[in-house]
């Protein structure tokens, strides 16, 4: 659980910053904006890396980082476009303000994509009555904090969720500890009844994924693993008893 949480940690602090740069910007400090969003940028990344360097080798949170980070270093590209005065001409129209901003952007960071930033900005209607680089810096900022505050939601739901399935876990191996005890023993009748209840751990951790707001389920596999051998286990545990 440490990455999910880990990751919660990075992204109340990715938040924060990126809105205390919206605040700078609005208040004519835009190079301390442009800090506080390459600050910010990073941080995705970090999460990322939690998630790499643990045993279990997933990372449902690929596609939130990757667009965290490149939202994060859109805003700090057209910031520093504002800081060194490249003022849009008031009399384009906003889809060549908006495609002038974002072909600038390889000046400053090579971790956005030139399409990334024209859809990203094209989708909000602010973008189009930016009328310089200041305007629409504030613009980008507000994505990315749009963007951070959702997925903050997201690891919060992951880890409510997963915590839950972890919860679960722990009392199915107890019952398969048991169930074992019993077949061991010749009580194989005992040991099916347990198999069996056993299953609906697994899959309640399915369903709490399923139903979370998150709509993610990195635990799929391992979940139709456990629902499929504890079946097996039961339907052994009977023939023995039959037999």
């Amino acid at each position: 659980m440490y990455n999910i949480a880990g990751c919660l940690g990075n992204y109340g602090e990715i938040n924060h910053t990126v809105k205390t740069a919206v605040d700078e910007i609005h208040a004519g400090r835009t190079e301390a904006a442009a800090g506080k969003l390459s600050g910010a940028a990073g941080k995705p990344g970090k999460c990322d890396s939690s998630f790499s360097k643990r045993s279990a080798k997933k990372n449902p949170m690929s596609k939130e980082n990757q667009d965290a980070g490149s939202l994060s270093y859109m805003a700090y590209g057209i910031t520093m476009e504002a800081l060194q005065g490249k003022f849009l001409a008031t009399a384009d129209a906003s889809s060549a303000t908006i495609t002038k901003a974002c072909a600038g952007l390889s000046n400053f960071t090579t971790h956005v994509d030139y399409d990334f930033c024209v859809l990203a900005l094209a989708a909000d209607l602010a973008a189009g009555v930016a009328k310089d680089a200041r305007a629409l810096a504030v613009v980008a900022a507000n994505l990315a904090v749009a963007n951070v505050s959702a997925t903050l939601l997201v690891l919060d739901d992951l880890h409510e969720s997963l915590t839950a399935c972890l919860s679960a876990y722990k009392w199915m191996a107890n019952m398969l500890v048991t169930a074992a005890c019993n077949i061991h023993a010749g009580h194989a009748q005992t040991a099916s009844g347990l198999l069996s209840i056993a299953v609906g751990d697994p899959e309640l951790c399915d369903m709490r994924l399923f139903m979370g707001s998150a709509k993610k389920n990195p635990m799929t596999k391992e979940n139709n693993d456990a629902i499929s051998l504890s079946y097996l286990a039961a339907a052994i545990a009977d023939r023995l008893y039959a037999s």
